[in-house]
Formats: structure tokens, sequence, C-alpha cells
């Protein structure tokens, strides 16, 4: 089995690119966080205990979407993945964030794609929840704590990870994950010899 990994955010377009995959690569398992809610909130706890149960299965890939955006996110499924042999590909949909301005308009992009969708629970924006408390939310829910972790992420997991601009035509990042699919071999687990902090599943 492989395994595709996304970091990203609400918005940065993981579903879109995950169905398009799931079209286009046979015998394959998508695991979606946006399935797993319990009284509203995430059940992180749920969504790893989906992928321990795919990976004693029989599928080929399994495209994790999740917006993995800090290091113990992005290091728990990658240890979960170790645990049964399983070879990954990380794909980093988030740009490079050098200054507020560029922060700011990065923020702005993901509000205008989420505000038509009326599908994120924490983060709809209509008349009863505005725009100010989703942008409130983005930036100090989520590029917050990218920006502490992602050089812990970069460092233990960087020759595993390539960057898409989220910007992209879906079809183009689509081509170029499948590219990278094919240059990726089964021994890529086995190179990475960072060890893991076991974590216990119910």
């Amino acid at each position: 089995m492989f395994a595709i990994l996304f970091i990203g955010f609400p918005g940065i377009g993981k579903t879109t690119i995950s169905q398009k995959l799931l079209e286009t690569i046979p015998n394959t398992v998508l695991i979606e966080q946006d399935d797993f809610y319990k009284a509203n909130k995430a059940d992180n706890e749920g969504y790893l205990n989906e992928i321990q149960k795919t990976l004693a299965g029989n599928s080929t890939t399994l495209i994790l979407s999740k917006n993995h955006h800090t290091y113990d996110s992005v290091n728990e499924v990658v240890c979960l993945l170790q645990k049964y042999n399983t070879a990954y590909l990380i794909v980093n949909f988030i740009p490079d964030l050098l200054h507020s301005q560029l922060d700011s308009q990065f923020i702005e992009n993901l509000l205008d794609r989420i505000e038509p969708r009326k599908t994120y629970s924490h983060l709809i924006i209509d008349e009863k929840h505005s725009r100010k408390r989703a942008r409130a939310i983005l930036t100090h829910g989520f590029l917050k704590p990218y920006k502490e972790s992602f050089e812990r992420v970069e460092k233990d997991f960087g020759k595993f990870m390539h960057k898409l601009d989220y910007m992209n035509d879906v079809d183009k990042n689509v081509e170029l994950i499948l590219a990278f699919l094919k240059k990726a071999t089964q021994n890529s687990l086995q190179e990475n010899k960072r060890k893991c902090k076991k974590r216990k599943l119910e």
C-alpha cells in the first residue's frame, strides 16, 4: 500500500483533488476528516482508527484528506503508516508565507472559497457567522500553528514532501501528484530512519 497525505487548510482544495485522484487511481480508498465529527467537533480518534482499519485491508493506495497543519498531526499519521510498513507521499498546498501581507491575501483567498460552500461547520460564513470570525479562526487556529511547527515538519519529513500551488488548475495538480507517485518507490519508507513516538489506538 502507498499513502498520500495532504497538508493544507480549509478551502485549499484537498477534497476536490482527493475526489479526482479517487477517480483516477485504481483500488484507492479516501479517508476524509470531514466524515468524522462528534458534537460539531473533529473526531481525530475516529479518523485515526479508520486509517488503521484500512491499512489492515487490501487497498493499494490510501488518500488522507485532512488539514494536517501541525507537526503532531503529521507525525501521528506517519507513525501509523510506518507501523503497517506503508510508504507515503506528503503533498503540501500551503504557500511559503514570508510576511503579513502575503499571509493576509492567502487567508482572504481561502475565505472566498469557503464562503459560498456552507459546508465547514466551524468556518461557515452567513448572516449569523461573520467573515471576520472565520478570518480569526483561520489565522489563529491554522496559520499560526502551521508556522510554529513547519520547520520540524520539513526537518523530519522534507524528503517525502512535495509543494504544490493551491491556485493551480485541479487537473494540473492531479497530474503533478501522479508524476510524484511514479517516481516514488516502496523503499522510500525504509529511507526514513526517524523513530516514531508510539501512539495507542483503541
